[in-house]
């Protein structure tokens, strides 16, 4: 059977098995456990393997086909990362069915499988590693419309305006918006997801507004009283720096009459003979009061 044919033969089947599953997954589950005991290695692990990878392939187009219509949103990024875990563990299992290969062929002639049997296990290896490369590149290159859904409502919104405004310039009555009944599932879903986004993002920008006026009118305040306060600071600064003057000429004119009358010497001479009179008026009162 040439290769090509055994690669369409291989996803014939592996249809065959998803529409089983689907069907009756716990029939296929036990048809596993019971067949793996009937199977080597490398056989228990392809099976395993194929199964993986049919589901992965499942989740990773439906995956992307919620990004390209509706954009990076809660569902999206929780099934890509279930996808990433899947894909991870599909690695593995193909990394261990190929393990199972390599120890078959490095055993001696007569103790491994036929050449046959191994040319075989090594075209499904090339193919489940090619699905495995196809998922992956299928996983990581996929990117978001930008904007998403609010692109949509909004070129169907700047669409609508420009037809209004056409048709007022050529003097005719504008448009009635589309119907909603008239609308397909998905426009109407994209409608309804608009509507309450911008209902949602309106109330948020009440509130950021709000406290952004508010935010400013405080700021406003408290740059008038530092201004205020600024003002203040400066004259006491400069009544300070009178004060400080007046003290100076104050001291030097003091010194300069302390020089003039003899200078300190002199006065702390005078200052302690008045002293000594004070005392001696007092003791003379003293006696002349017994």
């Amino acid at each position: 059977m040439a290769r090509g044919e055994n690669y369409v033969l291989r996803k014939l089947i592996e249809d065959l098995q998803s529409i089983q599953r689907e069907c009756d997954p716990g029939a296929v589950q036990a048809a596993q456990e019971q067949g793996k005991d009937k199977m080597d290695a490398f056989e228990a692990h392809k099976r395993d393997l194929t199964f993986m990878i049919v589901e992965l392939k499942k989740n990773v187009e439906r995956r992307n086909e919620l990004m390209q219509n509706y954009g990076r949103q809660e569902q999206t990024i929780r099934l890509r990362a279930e996808n990433e875990k899947s894909l991870n563990q599909a690695k593995l299992k193909f990394n261990e069915m190929r393990k199972a290969h390599d120890v078959q062929v490095a055993k001696k002639r007569g103790k491994r499988l036929p050449d046959a049997v191994l040319q075989t296990r090594k075209e499904m290896i090339d193919i489940l590693e090619a699905d495995i490369k196809d998922l992956d590149q299928s996983h990581n290159q996929v990117r978001p419309n930008r904007g998403g859904n609010r692109d949509v409502a909004k070129n169907l919104k700047e669409s609508r305006l420009r037809e209004k405004e056409e048709d007022i310039k050529q003097g005719k009555e504008s448009k009635e918006p589309i119907p909603m009944r008239e609308l397909t599932a998905e426009a109407h879903q994209f409608h309804m997801q608009k509507e309450e986004h911008d209902v949602k993002v309106d109330a948020q920008l009440d509130v950021i507004r709000t406290g952004v006026r508010d935010l400013h009118e405080l700021a406003v305040d408290m740059n008038d009283e530092l201004n205020v306060q600024a003002v203040v600071t400066q004259e006491i600064n400069k009544q300070f720096d009178v004060l400080d003057k007046k003290f100076k000429t104050a001291n030097q004119r003091m010194n300069t009459l302390l020089e003039q009358t003899g200078g300190t010497a002199r006065w702390c001479a005078l200052m302690i003979a008045f002293v000594i009179l004070m005392a001696l008026l007092a003791y003379i009162f003293q006696i002349i009061g017994k």
